[in-house]
């Protein structure tokens, strides 16, 4: 960068030129006299002028040096601005078209919409909310006891979100208009029903007020012999019209969406569509 020492400010380059003016403004008279015409002086004060004009000259030239280097650096900095503005607009490109389910872990995706978090078959970190009553145990077998003032946990299957090419993969006569974030907020739909399912089943008499007790009768009616096995937990349609807690959407045409795409089984005896989940274990 230019060197700033000894370098006059513009208000010193007016002040400089409005002297050097008038001082021509004076000479323009002096000429207007025939008896000034041989003064001596008037040579003197031109040469001075010329003097002046030439160091006016000489500082404008090292402006301009010192402008001309101020711009070259410049040139980097504002490569870096570039750069700067194509980021965020890619950031900001991604802010508006970041879909509302990421393929990320059950668990963190549970607790960003609010339910309880699932572990896989096989644990029993997933503990429920009411105690007695224990006909599922946390690794999935079924228990005929009921204990008494004891909370028991039960594990669920991880239902994954869809990725793009499993959604791409659906025939598209299947899922017709349907969207892979619809069937993604479906499975958040199918977890937290069938949750809270089989907290219900856990439940004891004592605890069930008239609906829950009813839900209990209508789960139980629904079960049969290839439900019944150890690790499996399923739903049925009518489970999701009466539990789930937002809009179910186009629950016929989405459900065998998921299960081509193996999240779910079905299992059809006695005129009932039942829906195993079919998750990571």
């Amino acid at each position: 960068m230019a060197a700033t020492t000894n370098i006059p400010t513009m208000d010193d380059v007016v002040m400089h030129f409005s002297k050097q003016i008038n001082s021509l403004n004076r000479a323009q008279l002096f000429r207007m006299g025939d008896e000034l015409i041989q003064n001596d002086g008037i040579v003197e004060l031109l040469a001075a002028l010329e003097g002046s004009l030439a160091a006016v000259e000489a500082q404008c030239a090292d402006w301009e040096n010192f402008l001309d280097a101020e711009e070259r650096s410049l040139e980097p900095l504002q490569v870096l601005v570039d750069r700067a503005e194509a980021m965020q607009e890619r950031l900001s490109f991604a802010k508006e078209n970041l879909p509302a389910q990421l393929p990320t872990t059950q668990a963190s995706a549970q607790q960003s919409h609010g339910a309880a978090p699932l572990q896989p078959m096989g644990q029993s970190t997933t503990q429920l909310n009411a105690t007695g009553n224990a006909r599922y145990q946390g690794n999935g077998s079924k228990k005929g006891t009921r204990g008494k003032g004891t909370k028991r946990t039960v594990a669920l299957p991880t239902l994954a979100y869809l990725r793009v090419d499993e959604f791409n993969a659906i025939p598209k006569y299947m899922r017709n208009r349907a969207t892979r974030e619809e069937l993604n907020a479906l499975i958040d739909t199918i977890t937290d029903v069938v949750t809270r399912k089989y907290e219900i089943l856990q439940l004891q008499r004592s605890q069930m007020n008239d609906e829950t007790l009813a839900h209990w009768h209508r789960f139980k009616e629904s079960e049969c012999h290839d439900t019944d096995a150890p690790g499996v937990f399923y739903f049925t349609e009518e489970d999701l019209r009466r539990m789930a807690s937002t809009g179910t959407g186009h629950t016929k045409r989405d459900l065998p969406c998921l299960r081509t795409a193996g999240r779910l089984k079905e299992i059809r005896t006695g005129g009932c569509v039942r829906y195993v989940l079919q998750g990571s274990a």
